[in-house]
């Protein structure tokens, strides 16, 4: 598929809790096509986890978001000039996935996703300790303060709208 092609589909994709017309429908599909080929759909994933908290069940998904997730921050493995992984990725789709992260807590889903965030973060830690600096240092702080922006915001739009902020 082109980016095109993979844009417009999901811009368009219904994202709704409507058991006729909604995400029901293709959830399923664009995961298995994302876990097993290059097509990723961050976008639209993100979309239906912020539109349906609580109403998707993220749990077999978790461990393989956040299995992305890590690879795509790219830290170093083994020696200084080692480095695991493919290119760094651009900070809007790190920040997608954050959001597809901070979205799919919800009913029984958050205990689970702040689990794998509790591993993530033990995982990055000695990246960010101060004698330990090198080019994944900035990564990993935007990292971290992307993921605080994104819960912070959907602390204020949940509690804005009058709704149980459910995190």
């Amino acid at each position: 598929m082109t980016h095109r092609a993979i844009t417009y589909i999901s811009m368009f994709m219904p994202v709704t809790s409507n058991p006729d017309t909604g995400f029901r429908l293709w959830i399923d599909l664009v995961i298995g096509l994302t876990k097993t080929t290059a097509v990723t759909f961050p976008t639209l994933l993100c979309r239906a986890a912020k539109f349906n908290v609580g109403n998707i069940d993220w749990k077999p998904h978790i461990p393989w978001v956040f299995n992305t997730l890590l690879h795509d921050l790219n830290l170093p493995v083994g020696e200084a000039h080692t480095f695991a992984g493919l290119p760094i990725i651009s900070k809007k789709l790190c920040s997608t996935k954050i959001e597809i992260i901070v979205w799919m807590m919800g009913a029984d889903s958050t205990a689970v996703v702040l689990e794998h965030l509790k591993i993530l973060t033990q995982t990055y830690h000695s990246y960010l300790h101060p004698s330990n600096r090198g080019r994944w240092t900035m990564k990993l702080v935007g990292f971290v303060n992307c993921v605080c922006q994104v819960l912070l915001k959907r602390i204020e739009m949940e509690d804005t709208r009058g709704r149980v902020v459910q995190v």
